[in-house]
């Protein structure tokens, strides 16, 4: 580890670069992979209750109430958590801070500058029973497809993460799928920490906290592969 020179004495935020257009992409065929299962569950139910060509139309405002209460409730996550997430280095290391936790990684504790992925790629989707069920396992399967990321630069390694206890259960539950995204440490069986630099500076090498991982860290710009 090197010492940093004086232009590092002090903290340096980076606020977050996600926007919730970009982050909307990983989640709009999730939307569909739910709505549409549910409007074809519909339309059947309504042209067997003697709707005819009205059918269509009577399960679509369902369905389309039930896709803007699913974005409503997308939306508060991103905005209690990347919407409000920053990057703070200093000479103790690299901090997230979010509304409701923070996560600390220090210097010492970084075992690499590996790929990570901002947040959970999803289970693999199974095949329920029906026209329905296969269209839905469709779906999910176009969904892991669209969503899934060689991964992006990141600092991995173990750090500690912090919840605030008045964080909602829908907070809490985009927190631990931000987490679930991150690899298993195979000598502990912990959670390892990954922060995603491109998140706070797509040209985070060649800029500030490129040069803050030179100064603290140089090893790990010269071999991305180290491992403690």
């Amino acid at each position: 580890m090197t010492s940093a020179p004086n232009d590092f004495a002090s903290a340096e935020t980076f606020p977050c670069t996600v926007t919730i257009g970009a982050w909307a992409r990983r989640f709009l065929f999730e939307l569909l992979a739910t709505i549409f299962p549910i409007l074809l569950v519909l339309v059947l139910v309504f042209h067997v209750l003697g709707a005819g060509s009205l059918s269509w139309p009577l399960a679509i405002v369902p369905s389309a109430a039930f896709g803007i209460v699913m974005w409503v409730a997308k939306k508060r996550q991103f905005d209690e958590t990347w919407g409000t997430a920053r990057l703070e280095l200093s000479s103790r290391g690299a901090v997230v801070l979010e509304r409701h936790c923070r996560l600390e990684l220090p210097w010492d504790q970084v075992y690499f500058l590996g790929k990570a992925d901002l947040i959970n790629k999803g289970a693999k989707p199974t095949m329920a029973g029906g026209r329905a069920g296969v269209i839905a396992g469709l779906l999910s399967m176009a969904v892991i497809a669209t969503t899934r990321r060689r991964g992006q630069a990141a600092l991995i390694g173990k750090g500690r993460l912090t919840v605030s206890p008045g964080a909602s259960r829908l907070v809490r539950g985009q927190i631990a799928r931000n987490q679930g995204a991150r690899d298993v440490d195979p000598r502990t069986g912990g959670r390892l920490t990954a922060i995603v630099l491109p998140a706070y500076d797509r040209n985070w090498r060649s800029g500030r906290i490129g040069q803050w991982i030179q100064a603290h860290r140089a090893d790990l710009l010269a071999d991305p592969t180290r491992t403690p």
